[in-house]
């Protein structure tokens, strides 16, 4: 569980996530995977990650329970935009975040993702992302 410090030093209640389900990580980088997956995991939700968006695909497929996708992206794709049509076509209330070191936020919206994050962002800010904050 993440605690939250405040700016006197004290700690604030555990931050609770708005959402339930698994989590799907997606990024190519392998230390992003994990630095994603683990800040996510320690605030209790369960991970699963993918090194490409065809394992990521494939991976949402076979599991129900995703409700969340991150996806780690600099510059969207034809391939970005074909993932997250997939997810659209299957199960079109999951949320698609996607993280990026860039401002590419009109970008991101162009192929379905619906909130975006720059990198490295602190695990409320995620929270704020899928609450559309």
């Amino acid at each position: 569980m993440i605690m939250q410090p405040t700016h006197s030093g004290q700690f604030q209640l555990p931050l609770v996530y708005p959402f339930s389900g698994r989590v799907l990580v997606v990024s190519e980088e392998q230390i992003v995977r994990r630095a994603i997956s683990e800040q996510l995991e320690e605030a209790g939700c369960v991970c699963e990650t993918a090194d490409s968006y065809e394992m990521a695909a494939q991976l949402f497929s076979r599991d129900p329970s995703i409700s969340l996708v991150v996806v780690d992206c600099v510059q969207p794709s034809l391939e970005t935009q074909w993932f997250v049509d997939e997810v659209r076509l299957q199960r079109p209330d999951t949320v698609v975040v996607g993280s990026s070191d860039l401002d590419n936020s009109q970008v991101l919206e162009q192929v379905g993702i619906e909130a975006s994050l720059p990198k490295y962002w602190e695990t409320p800010a995620l929270v704020n992302a899928v609450r559309g904050e």
